[in-house]
Order: structure tokens, then C-alpha cells, then sequence
């Protein structure tokens, strides 16, 4: 791989950033490592990517001993057939991968850059083809065993044969990046790697996938795959239970091909008897042991909600089954799902008017003893840290909960003379957004400047916090929204407003309730709250409303029997 792709210059500062082999997604975690350098000199960063790529290979070689350790083995033996077909399909994927990289690097790189990586591309290749065969050998083992692991060490003339075909692509993938950056060759592909005997190799049957592969496999085969398209661990959690339960109901072994209707049925029908939270309150039992434990004691099971959500996140792996050929049909196509007749106070709801001003006539904002413990008491500190300002800020902007609390605040910025709200991820991955409709740029209310809000933001800028809540603590998850979360809702029961429906959510609801009440379109209501208005092509055309407009909008939403004028003078505190 080119040290010079890895190499990359965001705002001034260098970054290393690396892609995570495919097949080792599943152990690391991510599908990039990156890392600033800390530094904005190229020179001194060079000499500290050699370091970071160290660093990279060890945590590779790591993952793949552990891979070549838990990956299921095929039934049937490899033959000369299989490991060109395999190579083929890694060889393509990687050709894949190295475009997408390329384009990234030709758009955002000088023509000197581009040099730079002929360069570097050029003594790759000399290094491979023609160069010293201990230089890479290790490196083309390596590959062979992530690439087959369940190649037999014995059988030698399969594993030279690997070996020489990768040691190919290899050569071929660096000719093809060469190509691109317009470095072009007279030559002849190596035959495995023309694109005719590619295509021939793709219309043959695919390699052999047993119809016997058993429901275990299926899973870490599932997951696998997931994590390599960039399902996140957090995104994962959500099979953990549906997983566990039909792992112990069919069994891990059970040949895939046997799963029935009738088994996707007992599945639903058998979730109806499990205990919510049965981890927890059956910690030393199994959830099959936990539903005759639960048996005795009565307490409740999970909700038609959970039960109809598992059902189809086990319809959702049996697809995956049906796609990657596994299965012919999906036979929890036609289970139905439970109903449930949904009540509407059962639904999320805004705050009532009058909710509203009794929560911000709490002594958190109206003064407190602090902020930590002795929030609900009544005091002579106005304190003015997050649990202060993450309800104003979803008030009077709309934002999501883990949109706010997961703010730099580099994000607080002023264009253009207007103050706003930039709603982004970040390079390095710190923060997420739930769509891609949900980053946008959100000009800041008066009524929160007034209240203080920039003069908080600057003083946080000052003492050189990257967070613009640096006193938020991370969940066990590593979300920096579940732990205040928690708090809300403790102090919404302190102050007798925990209805049905209500929650920290609520502010969206009274947010997109004042939209309508000030009479903003519906596609300018979308851009500040982040919501996807529709499919339309049309929608995919133009830039967007200018800065001015939305501000001039944003500006119109009023909450008329909420008075905040309170907090206009206060000589508040910022930590």
C-alpha cells in the first residue's frame, strides 16, 4: 500500500488514515484506522506515518490470528478452480477500493502530490516485480492464509499456487493505480487478471458453499458481511438478543437448510414468554432457562414491539441467506407479525404549554445548589453547563439529543455575520449522525443569544476544549447522550412531568410544532430540523436555501406562554 495514500491533509493538520482489510472489519471494529499526526509539517509528518503503519500491520497481523482462529471451516476440500475464483473476486475488490481512494487523492492533490505517488507507486512495483523475494514474502503468506484458512499447510502445490497468484494481483493492482494517475504501460496483464478470463471466472459456479452450512455459520457469516458494508457495533446491538434466542432455540449446528416456517413461528411464539431485561434479571441463565424461571415470579415479558422487531431482524439474516445463496427462499417470508393496536398517548408527544414553563422554572435554570447532585434544590448558583443549555438548544433549534450533546465547538460558528449551528460528523468518527439528511447548518436563535449561549461557546473556545460540553460523561456504549438522557428523565419525574409520550424528545415535537404555528414551508422546516422531505428527483438538483433565509425563518419561531425572559439577566456561571 502507497504511504503516500495514507497521508492526508485536513485544516491545516496531517492525518494518517488507513482502510481496514475487508475480512478483518469484523475483528478491529472499523473500516479505517485514523489518527492525526499533531503536526502541520509534512516532513515531520512523513517520518510519523512510517510509525503509524507499524502500528496498522501489528494490529492487522493481530486480527488475522484471531480471524483464522474463529472463521468456520468449508466442508468440502479446495481445489485449483476454487483459489483462482477466490482471487479473482479479492483481486476485484480491491481494484475497487484502490479507485475510490485514487479519485479522493487525484481531486484534492497538486500535480506535485501526484508525482509524489508515481513515485512511490513505482518503487512498490519495482519492489515486487523484480526486487527481493525475503522483502515480501511474509507479507504474500499472510495474505494466502487470511485469503483460505482452511488451505492444508500439506498441501504445497496449492499453496505455492496461491502464493504466485497474489504475488500477480499484487503486480496488477499497482499497474492499475499507476493507470490512473495517468502513468501509463505497454503490457500484458498476467492471464488470471485479463479482464476476459475475469469475466469467464465470474460465470462459473461460485465456490462451493455447502448446503449443509449450519445456522452458526449463517451468523458470523452475517456479521462479517456487516461490518464490512459499515454497520457500526452500536448499529450490531440490536441482533444480540435475536441472535442469542435463536441460537439456543434451533441450536448452532442445525443445518441452515432445515429451518422451516414453523421454526420462524415458534421463534415469535416463544419470544411472547421472554422476561424483559432477562440479562439482567436472570444474569446465570440462559433466556430459554429464563422463560421457565419467569414462569414462577410472573414479571413482565417483552413488549409486541420487541417481539415484532426480532421477528424481522431473524427475517433480515435469513435474507442475507437468501442473497448470498445460502437459502432458495426466506422461510420467515410469511410469518406474520404480532398487532398491536397503537394508542396515541402511547406515542411521543410535545410538552404541553404549561410543562414547558414549569420545567424551566426548575432551579436548574432559575438557580440551584449545582449542578450535580443538588440540581433539584433550590440555591443561589446559576451554574451554566450542559444541563443548562441541551434542553434551550432542542427548544429552540429542534436538534436530536446525541446531535447536541456530541458538539465541538469548532461547530459553533459565525457566517456571514449570523451565528450557527453546524451539524456534522467529524473526520475522525467522534461523532454520528442518524442520516444523511441530518447534517446541515442551523442559524442560533436570539432568544439563546440573549440567554448567553455564544458568550458560553467563546468561553469554551478559550479554554481550549475541542467538546463544547466537555463535562459530558460517555455511557458503557460510548454515547455522550445516554447518561443525560437518564438525568432528563430523573428530572422530569423531580418536577411531576414524566406523562406518557413525554421525554427529551418531546423538544422536537414542540419544535416542529412551532414551525407549523409560524407558518414556514415545509422544505425550509426540513432543512433546520434535518428531516427528509421526499424522494423526488427535483429534490436532488441545487444547493439548498441560503444562510439569510433560514436564519430569517429560524427567527420566527416563538413559544408565546413559555416566558425565558428570566434568564435574560441572570449572572450565570460557566465552568
Amino acid at each position: 500500500m502507497s504511504k503516500q495514500s495514507n497521508l492526508l491533509l485536513r485544516n491545516g493538520r496531517f492525518y494518517f488514515r488507513t482502510r481496514v482489510p475487508k475480512d478483518l472489519v469484523v475483528i478491529i471494529g472499523k473500516k479505517e484506522i485514523k489518527k492525526s499526526l499533531g503536526t502541520s509539517n509534512r516532513s515531520e509528518a512523513k517520518l510519523q506515518l512510517s510509525i503509524e503503519q507499524l502500528k496498522a500491520e501489528e494490529i492487522f497481523e493481530s486480527a488475522r490470528k484471531e480471524l483464522n482462529h474463529s472463521l468456520p471451516l468449508p466442508i468440502s476440500p479446495l481445489k485449483k478452480v476454487d483459489i483462482e475464483r477466490r482471487i479473482i473476486l479479492w483481486h476485484q475488490d480491491e481494484i475497487t477500493k484502490h479507485a475510490i481512494d485514487d479519485d479522493a487523492l487525484r481531486i484534492n492533490s497538486s500535480a506535485e502530490d501526484r508525482l509524489q505517488i508515481i513515485d512511490t507507486l513505482r518503487e512498490e512495483l519495482s519492489a515486487f516485480d523484480g526486487g527481493d523475494e525475503s522483502q515480501y514474502a511474509n507479507s504474500i503468506q499472510n495474505k494466502v492464509k487470511v485469503l483460505f484458512p482452511e488451505l492444508p499447510i500439506d498441501e504445497q502445490k496449492l499453496n505455492i499456487d496461491a502464493q504466485s497468484l497474489v504475488h500477480q494481483s499484487l503486480i496488477e493492482q499497482i499497474y492499475r493505480r499507476l493507470e490512473r494517475f495517468g502513468d501509463s504501460y505497454n503490457r500484458t496483464p498476467f492471464q488470471l487478471f485479463s479482464k476476459h478470463h475475469e469475466q469467464v471466472m465470474q460465470l462459473q459456479p461460485q465456490e462451493s458453499q455447502s448446503p449443509s452450512i449450519t445456522f452458526g455459520v449463517l451468523i458470523t457469516k452475517f456479521k462479517i458481511a456487516k461490518k464490512s458494508d459499515g454497520v457500526t457495533d452500536a448499529a450490531l446491538k440490536k441482533y444480540k438478543i435475536p441472535f442469542d434466542f435463536s441460537l439456543e432455540l434451533f441450536g448452532k449446528d442445525k443445518p441452515l437448510s432445515t429451518i422451516t416456517t414453523e421454526d420462524c413461528r415458534r421463534f415469535r411464539d416463544e419470544l411472547l414468554k421472554l422476561p424483559s431485561n432477562a440479562r439482567k434479571r436472570y444474569p446465570q441463565l440462559s433466556l430459554l432457562e429464563s422463560i421457565k424461571a419467569n414462569t414462577k415470579h410472573s414479571k413482565s415479558t417483552l413488549s409486541i414491539v420487541s417481539i415484532n422487531d426480532n421477528l424481522g431482524y431473524l427475517s433480515a439474516t435469513l435474507n442475507f441467506a437468501v442473497r448470498e445463496g445460502y437459502l432458495n427462499k426466506n422461510p420467515c417470508e410469511h410469518v406474520p407479525s404480532l398487532k398491536k393496536k397503537k394508542k396515541k398517548e402511547d406515542s411521543r408527544q410535545p410538552f404541553s404549554e404549561s410543562a414547558l414553563q414549569k420545567l424551566f422554572q426548575a432551579p436548574i435554570f432559575t438557580g440551584c445548589v449545582d449542578d450535580e447532585w443538588n440540581y433539584k434544590s433550590t440555591g443561589t448558583n446559576n451554574p451554566r453547563r450542559h444541563k443548562f443549555w441541551v434542553p434551550l438548544i432542542s427548544l429552540y433549534t429542534g436538534m436530536r439529543l446525541n446531535e447536541i450533546c456530541q458538539l465541538f465547538s469548532s461547530d459553533i460558528e459565525c457566517i456571514d455575520g449570523i451565528y450557527v449551528i453546524h451539524v456534522r460528523e467529524d473526520y475522525d468518527g467522534i461523532k454520528k449522525l442518524k442520516n444523511e439528511s441530518s447534517e446541515r447548518i442551523i442559524p442560533i436563535h436570539n432568544q439563546l443569544i440573549k440567554i448567553g449561549f455564544i458568550d458560553y461557546s467563546n468561553k469554551i473556545k478559550s479554554l481550549k476544549h475541542e467538546r463544547l460540553f466537555p463535562d459530558l460523561t460517555k455511557s458503557a456504549q460510548g454515547s455522550y447522550s445516554a447518561n443525560f438522557s437518564k438525568w432528563f428523565t430523573r428530572l422530569l419525574n423531580s418536577e411531576k412531568l414524566k406523562d406518557k409520550g413525554s421525554c427529551f424528545h418531546s423538544f422536537r415535537h414542540n419544535f416542529r410544532d412551532a414551525l407549523r404555528e409560524a407558518q414556514i414551508i415545509k422544505e425550509i422546516g426540513a432543512a433546520l430540523g434535518g428531516w427528509k422531505v421526499g424522494d423526488d428527483t427535483m429534490e436532488q438538483y441545487g444547493a439548498g436555501y441560503k444562510l439569510k433565509k433560514l436564519n430569517t425563518n429560524l427567527q420566527k419561531i416563538t413559544y408565546p406562554s413559555t416566558d425565558l425572559s428570566f434568564l435574560f439577566q441572570k449572572n450565570r456561571t460557566i465552568k
